[in-house]
């Protein structure tokens, strides 16, 4: 087979550029608003301190990962920065 040969049998570059620009711009966009498959992320701030626990974040240094929805964070999870519980939390 030749060069010439293999290069008419792959897909247009602007093409498949197109393709990947618009792949990437999505993800962007979505990112952009928070959004992960059909879930967004939501923000929580401490009216004790003003703290956010952002879901998209979590809180990595209470071993909460990221994605963790402020509804799932145990019952005992506390403020990193004050101590205040959940219920000090408001969505933001």
């Amino acid at each position: 087979m030749t060069l010439n040969a293999v290069t008419h049998s792959l897909p247009p570059i602007r093409s498949l550029l197109s393709d990947t620009a618009k792949t990437i711009a999505q993800t962007i966009c979505l990112h952009q608003i928070g959004k992960t498959g059909d879930t967004i992320m939501a923000k929580y701030e401490c009216m004790v301190c003003g703290w956010v626990y952002d879901e998209d974040v979590g809180d990595p240094d209470s071993g909460i990962a990221a994605g963790t929805k402020f509804a799932d964070l145990p019952d005992d999870w506390v403020c990193p920065m004050c101590g205040a519980s959940k219920e000090d939390f408001e969505e933001i």
